[in-house]
């Protein structure tokens, strides 16, 4: 895709709202999450809300070595894995590594099978990037994209294989990645998600998974989390 500053861009995250679904505070939520981040063209002018709001996605995921482990892939005319799971399990340093990430090189076309295919086979794999095959860490994949696919290859394909791996995937989108709805429906497997503004992306990491679960929610940041219906309450929020 190429970049046109002059139209609204959009992104589209496909995301793992484990957080609806948190474990009660004595049994935490444990995940692998992968931050499938797009850096063609068409991003590069919202390119730091792209990173501010992973950024903010891995401060609410408990990252440690007993805990959630975060990696990313980005991706644009190539994909590469920018950190996978051994090196993503402290959380300064993931959060350090998203704000980071080197910027779209302009013109580069969005190929998201690409990075889909390399989740697949290379983040998500336990002999290369600690990725745990253990039914009790709940796999997730959280992609920033504007949702099209630059033709004639599909993401579907990839992206059927992640589900079959037991992957849960949401969707938000920006601006025009409402014109792109029939193919972010396709790859996804639970909601949907819209914002108007890409650069209001930084400011809906706590709209997106703040709504309390069945089984307890987060709270917001320095608040007690509110009580789920089968949680007593839900874990304290970050200060």
């Amino acid at each position: 895709m190429h970049t046109d500053v002059s139209l609204q861009k959009g992104y589209v995250l496909f995301f793992h709202l484990f957080f609806i679904q948190t474990e009660r505070l004595d049994d935490p939520c444990i995940l692998d999450l992968a931050f499938i981040i797009d850096a063609s063209g068409s991003i590069e002018p919202y390119w730091e809300d792209v990173r501010k709001f992973a950024a903010g996605v891995a401060k609410l995921v408990n990252i440690s070595s007993d805990g959630s482990h975060v990696g990313a892939v980005k991706f644009g005319e190539t994909s590469k894995i920018e950190f996978g799971f051994n090196e993503g399990q402290n959380e300064n340093t993931v959060v350090r590594n998203l704000l980071n990430l080197d910027p779209p090189v302009p013109g580069s076309r969005t190929m998201l099978h690409s990075a889909l295919e390399k989740a697949n086979d290379d983040l998500f794999n336990p002999q290369t990037n600690s990725f745990r095959e253990d039914p009790n860490v709940r796999k997730v994949v959280l992609i920033i994209t504007d949702g099209a696919q630059t033709p004639p290859e599909k993401p579907d394909i990839p992206a059927d294989k992640l589900k079959k791996r037991g992957f849960e995937i949401y969707a938000i989108g920006a601006g025009d990645a409402k014109s792109h709805y029939r193919e972010l429906d396709m790859l996804r497997n639970k909601d949907l998600f819209f914002v108007k503004r890409p650069s209001e992306l930084p400011t809906k990491v706590v709209d997106v998974i703040g709504p309390p679960g069945e089984r307890g929610a987060f709270g917001l940041r320095g608040d007690v989390g509110a009580p789920g219906r089968r949680g007593r309450t839900g874990p304290a929020g970050l200060k």
